[in-house]
């Protein structure tokens, strides 16, 4: 009988896969077992999850102590680190911070403070940089990639202060 390289690697190959699977459900056997006795013990979920490695998801954070100030409509434009866009400056702010999209927008400091968080179109960003062009109602979003700021395109959209209550 003559056995093929082909053949020997075929059998090494489900040999492997097998032990494999053995292992796995070995492990997964231990760990439902764990469950179970943790279960049994102590029923809160956060400490079961804990030997299992799940994690419980976060609710997110409200603002309930906020209020929406309309400061008007602005003409809502869009740039990214690319050159034509940033002038050389890149991802790099007015402010000192880097530039993140679906957070950062440039603004004219003398109609809106940096700091200040705007809602525009139901999303949050913060006013953390300028531009040559972003003069009065102005408000340009930074985005990653050129394509989305050619796809943002020009808009007029009413823009909202978050106004934190103390």
């Amino acid at each position: 009988m003559i056995i093929r390289a082909k053949e020997i690697s075929a059998f090494v190959f489900a040999v492997l896969t097998v032990g494999m699977l053995f292992i796995l459900t070995s492990k997964l056997i231990f760990l439902r077992a764990e469950v179970e006795e943790l279960s049994r013990r102590e029923p809160d979920v956060i400490e079961i999850t804990k030997y299992i490695g799940v994690t419980e998801p976060k609710e997110e954070e409200s603002n309930t102590n906020a209020e929406l100030m309309s400061l008007g409509i602005f003409t809502v434009t869009a740039y990214c680190p690319c050159v034509e866009c940033s002038g050389g400056y890149g991802r790099q702010t007015a402010t000192g911070s880097l530039a993140k999209a679906k957070h950062t927008v440039a603004v004219d400091p003398e109609v809106i403070s940096y700091g200040t968080t705007l809602i525009i179109d139901g999303e949050e960003y913060i006013a953390e940089d300028t531009g040559s062009a972003v003069k009065g109602s102005v408000i340009d979003i930074f985005f990653d990639t050129h394509k989305e700021v050619n796809a943002w395109g020009k808009r007029k959209i009413e823009i909202f202060q978050l106004i934190e209550e103390k």
